[in-house]
């Protein structure tokens, strides 16, 4: 269901705003990672998704309408 709703997202939403939510997945991936088989990411595996949050926000930020 919430893949659905993200399609209809990209559908009629900006995907500038849209596309950052994308990554949401991952938070959801590290969770049931952790609970289902008490896994939890590496280093480098933290390292990668730190540039994904950072670049994501980037993106959020400089697409957005400048205020004046």
């Amino acid at each position: 269901m919430a893949y659905y709703l993200l399609i209809v997202a990209m559908r009629s939403g900006e995907m500038s705003l849209v596309a950052p939510f994308r990554y949401s997945g991952l938070l959801f991936a590290l969770l049931i990672g952790y609970v289902v088989w008490d896994e939890v990411p590496n280093l480098l595996a933290w390292g990668g998704i730190l540039l994904l949050v950072i670049s994501g926000l980037l993106i959020l930020q400089s697409e957005r309408p400048k205020q004046n």
